[in-house]
């Protein structure tokens, strides 16, 4: 067994069977509902490399089901090396709906998303609060979030688009190890590590 290997283990201990392990609860899905969540969290990671986050950084991506989701990217957040203009909000917006814009764009029927879209609403709102004080009107807002969500969509289709075979090579390995340190994706991003040199993953 690599470091690699040893780190998930330990990372999985802490974290779903341990601070979270009251939100742990086994989920039985069909092959269809296992890939679309894969390719749904392969492409929160796609977005987030292709548009440089590096305020944001990857640690742990798992398809593994809790009560509170059926796979998700967890992050790292650089607060100080953070510049919240409007290039930071679209970005957060664009991370935010990649899962469901992947899903769709590898032929899926999106379902796994409403949270998603629910944080991209928080993420456009507090736009709107610092950079747009003035607007009171319903209508002006929902306006301005609509063109939020435009240039974050423009943004995440182009990234995903151009990335597609990354896309599946990570959901792939998703679906061979159902857990992946943010490194190893990124190696796999990268091109530096192989499905074939991905090692198998053996929970106790």
């Amino acid at each position: 067994m690599n470091q690699g290997t040893n780190l998930i283990k330990v990372w999985i201990e802490e974290n779903i069977f341990g601070n979270y392990a009251n939100n742990f609860e086994p989920v039985i899905r069909t092959e269809q509902e296992l890939r679309e969540t894969a390719f749904h969290e392969a492409g929160h990671f796609i977005v987030n490399r292709a548009l440089h986050m590096d305020y944001m950084p990857i640690i742990v991506i798992t398809i593994v089901p809790t009560k509170e989701h059926f796979g998700v990217n967890y992050s790292d957040y650089i607060e100080k090396s953070v510049n919240k203009d409007e290039k930071y909000y679209i970005e957060r917006v664009a991370y935010a709906i990649a899962g469901k814009i992947a899903s769709g764009q590898m032929g899926f029927e999106p379902v796994f998303w409403k949270g998603d879209f629910l944080k991209a609403i928080d993420i456009a709102e507090e736009y709107i609060e610092k950079y747009c004080p003035d607007i009171n009107n319903k209508e002006e807002k929902e306006e301005k979030i609509i063109e939020l969500f435009c240039k974050a969509g423009e943004k995440t289709k182009r990234a995903i688009s151009d990335n597609k075979e990354k896309l599946e090579i990570i959901a792939e390995a998703l679906l061979f190890r159902k857990i992946l340190l943010g490194e190893e994706a990124q190696a796999l991003y990268d091109g530096t590590l192989t499905l074939e040199e991905l090692e198998p993953l053996e929970l106790d």
